[in-house]
């Protein structure tokens, strides 16, 4: 039984690392056709703003929440059922790999940006909100969702 437990856990690494790779890929599509609004310059600091292209931007979010979604119900929930059904600590076990994967989805976020916009430069992306939903909303939701379907409701349809 261990060894299922293990094979169930080594799948939902898996699952986090391409959810990592699809959030970069996301985020990526998210930044193409940014609009240049102007510079900004003070004391210390100069730097230029930059807009989100709306369409490219919800674009890249539709594909990131339609991924997870879809990949959890056509390809993970089956391998992860026995999580459901298990004891607590193997669910504290995926609860902290859930954690561990969604910081480092953040981490490649964060090196992303810093690969789209240039890591020399000072450039914003205006509205700022956009900006911190898909760098933190990605990890974020990410860990909510996991948790929530093995967790909290772990019902089988």
């Amino acid at each position: 039984m261990k060894k299922t437990y293990l094979k169930c856990w080594g799948m939902e690494c898996l699952y986090m690392l391409l959810n990592i790779i699809f959030a970069c890929i996301s985020e990526t599509l998210q930044l193409l056709e940014k609009k240049y609004l102007g510079d900004y310059s003070s004391v210390l600091f100069s730097g230029s703003y930059y807009s989100y292209n709306i369409f490219f931007y919800l674009l890249g979010l539709c594909a990131y929440v339609l991924y997870i979604i879809f990949s959890y119900r056509n390809f993970f929930s089956e391998r992860i059922a026995i999580f459901k059904n298990g004891s607590w600590k193997w669910k504290a076990l995926y609860i902290i790999t859930a954690l561990l994967f969604s910081f480092l989805m953040l981490v490649a976020l964060v090196f992303m940006d810093f690969y789209n916009m240039g890591m020399a430069t000072t450039a914003n992306m205006q509205p700022e909100i956009l900006f911190y939903f898909a760098m933190f909303g990605f990890p974020i939701g990410t860990t909510i969702y996991m948790i929530l379907i093995v967790v909290i409701h772990p019902k089988n349809k």
